[in-house]
């Protein structure tokens, strides 16, 4: 019985369909929820579209300035910082989907689009949001991409020609020299600049050059002219502190070297002690190179910290009698090249002298020479000896000392003179020598007196390396104008002399571009304003070390690689590590071209090079790297080989800088 009964129970409910409903109500009702809660869903997805937008654009604004200087990658976590910190503001927590494995809500910024030519930055992202309601039909997230595009260009350029005027610039070029293709192309850049025309032969006539634009122009050579009218600017260093090691290098005022002179010194002023044909010398307007890290910097000078100031070039008067420009004078076995006045001024002490007086008596012979002086002598002898020091004060001495004042005893005297006198027993003979206590070569440099009523005896040019202006470029810095007139005429003046020293051109490219002093009219850094720095040159750092005391032919911006201030090799330090050999030193002088592109480029300014007649420098290869590591990017290094290559390189890069402003 009861197994009859389940089948007609479960017959019963095979027929009655009353229950489907209910099924299908509560499958239905999923449905419907989900339905009705997508409302919820996708107005939460569209707030959070509508807040990410915000945050994207306000990302886009805030980050557009730094895709002049910015890598993609750092633009692209900054703004994933921006977005994902503005979501969460909002009460729930987003994070980056990139590291959440795409659990919502998460937020990733794609790869930022830079546009420099159009000064424009384009941002997208996409965020995961979690669905509360449509999750119940198998939909868990939604993702929604934003957009945003923030552009601004550049209103004003501002750039900073460095241009090499060594003595190979006059090298042959095409139908010219090196230094009239150079002078022709970099006219031609500046009115593609100024004018906003597109080529060399495009004429400006009538064309109203653009307020907007600024450049300068450095002309280097182994040092930097800035001009002589900052003789007494507020960052000079007329004073010759004491604390300042490079004022008071290679000066001595105690005519004694084995101290080092701390000063003071003003170097201008040294110039009018000078003559030549009756009229004072004057400064030629170069400064030396900061001691390091200062040299390869920007910082602002400050007379409290005088290794940031900056200090006049004064090639010392080497040792020697005066020599004609171009010819060197050998003085106790060393050679130097830049002797232009006598070591012994008028207002200088004379060397210290000894005068030996030695009297013999009862001799058969009277004395004429050396021989007859000892001959056949069987009385007494006598010595005296006076000594004159370099103040001229006089005192008797006991016997010959082995140095005065650190002037050691000539190995023979500079003057020998025999006297004799009848006496019943023969003659009594005399013999006077005088032995003169020489100063070293170094101290003849040094003497600050010599340039007291000093006189030359050969023309001082200005640009050559002869003279206390050694190697001064005669033509100085222009600084930032919107004047075409002013640059024109500053290229023009260019004219080849001198060595080779990149890092000193590119150190005061970047100065000229700075707002700060010693050269204040470029403008702060900022994205309303192109910065941009033009290196070019033939050459190559060169150091031209000789072997005589100072190691080298020529005084530089470094000085001398072996400095007095020094007094032991290795010596010159001001250029970080202690170096004195030829070698040496060119590497120091790259490695600090190096150190000085990669400061101007962090402050923002973009650097093109160009490098001619690569191929004819001691390591070619080398040469071109460190050009090429010096500019913004490879794309900015140019290495042309002829005249035209050289014009077409300013041409190109003339052109991209004027996309980087509006016409006007």
């Amino acid at each position: 019985m009861p197994g009859r009964r389940l089948s007609r129970l479960a017959a019963r409910f095979w027929r009655d369909d009353r229950g489907a409903f209910g099924i299908i109500f509560a499958v239905m009702a999923i449905v419907i929820v989900a339905l009705a809660g997508s409302a919820v869903d996708f107005t939460g997805l569209e707030q959070a579209r509508n807040r990410a937008q915000v945050a994207l654009d306000a990302a886009s604004l805030a980050l557009q300035p730094s895709i002049y200087t910015a890598t993609a990658a750092s633009i692209q976590t900054q703004a994933q910082t921006l977005l994902t910190n503005e979501l969460s503001s909002g009460g729930m927590s987003w994070a980056n989907c990139a590291n959440n494995g795409q659990k919502a809500p998460c937020a990733a910024v794609q790869t930022p689009v830079p546009d420099i030519v159009n000064g424009q930055l384009t941002l997208a992202a996409t965020i995961k949001v979690p669905m509360y309601f449509v999750s119940l039909v198998g939909i868990p997230t939604i993702s929604a991409s934003v957009v945003s595009a923030a552009t601004r260009k550049k209103l004003a350029l501002e750039v900073a020609m460095v241009l090499d005027n060594s003595g190979s610039m006059a090298t042959g070029f095409g139908s010219g020299s090196r230094m009239s293709v150079l002078q022709a192309s970099a006219k031609c850049a500046a009115n593609i600049l100024f004018y906003n025309v597109t080529s060399c032969s495009a004429s400006t006539a009538g064309i109203t050059p653009n307020a907007q634009v600024k450049i300068g122009l450095v002309p280097f050579t182994m040092e930097v002219n800035v001009g002589t009218a900052n003789a007494n600017a507020s960052w000079m260093d007329r004073s010759g502190t004491s604390t300042d090691s490079i004022t008071a290098d290679n000066f001595d005022s105690d005519d004694y070297d084995g101290d080092i002179f701390t000063g003071p010194v003003d170097r201008i002023s040294l110039f009018n002690g000078i003559s030549y044909n009756g009229s004072p010398l004057s400064w030629g307007g170069c400064v030396e190179a900061r001691k390091a890290p200062y040299d390869v910097n920007d910082t602002q000078p400050d007379p409290s910290t005088p290794d940031t100031m900056f200090t006049p070039l004064f090639a010392p008067d080497e040792p020697g009698s005066t020599n004609s420009p171009g010819s060197g004078v050998t003085t106790n076995g060393d050679k130097f090249y830049n002797s232009y006045i006598a070591d012994t001024g008028p207002t200088c002490n004379k060397e210290p002298v000894v005068v030996y007086t030695q009297q013999k008596t009862q001799c058969s012979k009277a004395a004429t020479d050396s021989t007859s002086y000892s001959n056949s002598c069987t009385g007494t002898t006598t010595n005296s000896y006076v000594e004159t020091d370099q103040t001229g004060a006089t005192s008797t001495i006991s016997s010959l000392p082995s140095s005065i004042f650190n002037n050691p005893l000539p190995s023979t005297p500079s003057n020998t003179s025999y006297s004799y006198a009848s006496t019943n027993n023969g003659y009594t003979n005399t013999r006077v020598q005088t032995y003169t206590y020489i100063f070293s070569n170094r101290e003849y440099q040094e003497r600050l007196c010599k340039y007291n009523g000093a006189v030359m005896k050969y023309a001082p040019n200005v640009g050559s390396a002869y003279g206390p202006n050694s190697d001064c470029p005669a033509n100085a810095v222009q600084p930032l104008t919107n004047e075409p007139s002013d640059v024109m005429a500053a290229i023009s003046a260019m004219s080849a002399q001198g060595g080779t020293n990149i890092t000193e051109g590119t150190a005061w490219g970047w100065r000229v571009l700075s707002p700060t002093p010693p050269f204040t009219e470029g403008t702060a850094y900022d994205g309303a304003t192109s910065k941009v720095m033009i290196v070019m040159t033939d050459g190559e750092n060169t150091a031209y070390q000789y072997s005589n005391m100072n190691d080298a032919q020529f005084y530089s911006a470094y000085g001398f690689p072996w400095n007095s201030t020094e007094h032991s090799r290795p010596a010159n330090t001001r250029i970080g590590t202690p170096t004195w050999s030829t070698t040496q030193l060119d590497t120091e002088m790259n490695n600090r071209l190096a150190t000085v592109c990669t400061n101007a480029k962090a402050e923002g300014i973009t650097i093109y090079t160009i490098g001619i007649a690569t191929s004819q420098t001691s390591n070619p290869s080398a040469n071109q790297a460190l050009l090429t590591n010096c500019a913004t990017d490879s794309s900015k290094a140019y290495f042309p080989t002829t005249a035209t290559d050289l014009q077409n390189a300013f041409v190109s890069i003339a052109n991209q800088l004027s996309a980087l402003r509006l016409a006007q």
